[in-house]
């Protein structure tokens, strides 16, 4: 059974099992940005991959929907098994530092603007993007995860998918908006593998056509003349 549990360094999940996610030599970390109320749509891709991802993590604008589906998890049992055991997320410029979404008992989240873990012994610096200014320019944040020490940075913001490797060796990844895609871009939400602290990452597309009974999801190479940098 899921514990909801907020640790003193804002990852949600049970001690052990961030502990494990620390150690493990294989993890799946499922990276998703940018929900903007969509709530079905992040349904979905926890549904599908939830089950397979050793942790969630979150980049911001969209915590309403974290919460509706940590609650749902609270009364749902057979949903709760299928969300990972780890969730990490970060406040967007669209969000509150703070949510409860419990009224019984009460039970709050507090949102760093920017937070560091542990997966496969490799560590990951996140943030929205925002304070980076991202739209810009990666070396603000690629710094913030140089002085911790990551070896990956996830963000969002920008709402189009994009991932590179920074001179320093520093995998920059935003997994794109699965609600609100720019640029013409589908959908989509990202996978980071890390196997023996190799890292490789995948994209997919989410679509639900109407009348359709299932959600589609399609693995996707963002295009690289829509990079930004």
């Amino acid at each position: 059974m899921r514990e909801f549990i907020q640790q003193q360094n804002f990852i949600f999940g049970n001690s052990s099992d961030i502990q494990d996610l620390e150690k493990k030599p294989e993890a799946k970390i499922l990276v998703v940005s940018d929900i903007h109320g969509n709530t079905p749509v992040f349904e979905a891709i926890l549904n599908e991959f939830g089950p397979k991802s050793d942790a969630l993590a979150f980049c911001g604008d969209g915590l309403p929907s974290i919460c509706d589906v940590l609650q749902k998890a609270r009364i749902d049992s057979e949903f709760a098994q299928r969300i990972p055991p780890v969730w990490a997320f970060v406040q967007g410029n669209g969000d509150w530092d703070s949510y409860a979404f419990s009224p019984e008992p009460e039970i709050g989240l507090i949102v760093p603007k920017e937070l560091t873990f542990k997966a496969g012994d490799v560590c990951f610096f996140m943030a929205h993007g925002h304070r980076f200014d991202v739209y810009y320019t990666t070396e603000s944040i690629e710094q913030a995860a140089a002085m911790h020490g990551a070896k990956i940075a996830i963000y969002g913001h920008t709402h189009i998918s994009n991932a590179k490797e920074s001179k320093r060796g520093i995998l920059l990844l935003n997994p794109g908006s699965c609600s609100m895609p720019r640029l013409n871009l589908p959908p989509t939400f990202a996978v980071i593998s890390v196997k023996n602290k190799k890292i490789e990452y995948k994209f997919y597309i989410v679509r639900h056509a109407l009348g359709a009974p299932k959600w589609n999801f399609t693995e996707f190479t963002p295009p690289a003349n829509l990079s930004l940098f």
